[in-house]
């Protein structure tokens, strides 16, 4: 399964994807940020918007 967030950088963004990130069945995380995301996984792939 794979999951897109949008504003991952946000406080509830972030939240989102760190649960994201620990769940199993997820294998692919897309986010779109504005900035520079602090934290990583070999699952997300980042894009930046501006």
């Amino acid at each position: 399964m794979k999951a897109l967030v949008l504003g991952a950088t946000g406080a509830v963004g972030r939240h989102i994807v760190e649960l994201l990130i620990d769940n199993h069945e997820i294998q692919e995380i897309h986010v779109f940020v504005r900035r520079q995301v602090t934290y990583t996984s070999l699952k997300m792939k980042r894009f930046m918007s501006g």
